[in-house]
C-alpha cells in the first residue's frame, strides 16, 4: 500500500507475476517507450537497457530495431561481456549519453528471476564498473 501511494497507482490491484486486469488496463501509445527514454537520455543519467537472448515474448531483436530510433552513437561496438571466471554473461554495446544495452545469455523474459548474470550487470552498473 506504502509503495503504491508513493508510486501514485491510481488502481489498487492484488500483485502477481502475469495480471490479466493489470494488462486489460494497460494503454499502450503508438510510438511505445521512445518519447520517455528521448526525454530520460536529455536528463543526463545513466540507462541500462537489457533482454534476455532466449526471450520469446519480447526478443532482444525487438531493441536492436527500436535502440536505433534513439538517434544515438555508438561509443563500443557490440562485445562479449565476462562474468567471474571469464564466463560469458551475454554481450554489450555502448552508446553515447550514457545508453547501456546488454544481452543476458541464456535468458528468458524474466531476466533477474532466471539468472545469476542479472545481479552480475546490475551490480556493474551501480558500481559504474564497465563490463
Amino acid at each position: 500500500n506504502d509503495v503504491t501511494d508513493a508510486l501514485h497507482i491510481k488502481y489498487k490491484v492484488k500483485w502477481e507475476t502475469c495480471s490479466d486486469e493489470v494488462l486489460q488496463l494497460y494503454k499502450r501509445p503508438a510510438d511505445g517507450s521512445l518519447p520517455l527514454y528521448s526525454e530520460l537520455l536529455q536528463s543526463g543519467i545513466q540507462i541500462l537497457f537489457f533482454s534476455g537472448d532466449a526471450d520469446m515474448i519480447v526478443p532482444f531483436t525487438e531493441a536492436l530495431i527500436w535502440i536505433p530510433k534513439l538517434k544515438l552513437a555508438v561509443k563500443e561496438p557490440q562485445r562479449p561481456w565476462f562474468m567471474e571466471e571469464n564466463q560469458v554473461g551475454g554481450y554489450v554495446t555502448v552508446y553515447e549519453n550514457n545508453f547501456t544495452f546488454l544481452i543476458v545469455k541464456g535468458a528468458g523474459h524474466m531476466v533477474p528471476l532466471n539468472r545469476q548474470a542479472a545481479f552480475y550487470m546490475v551490480s556493474k552498473f551501480i558500481d559504474g564498473a564497465k563490463y
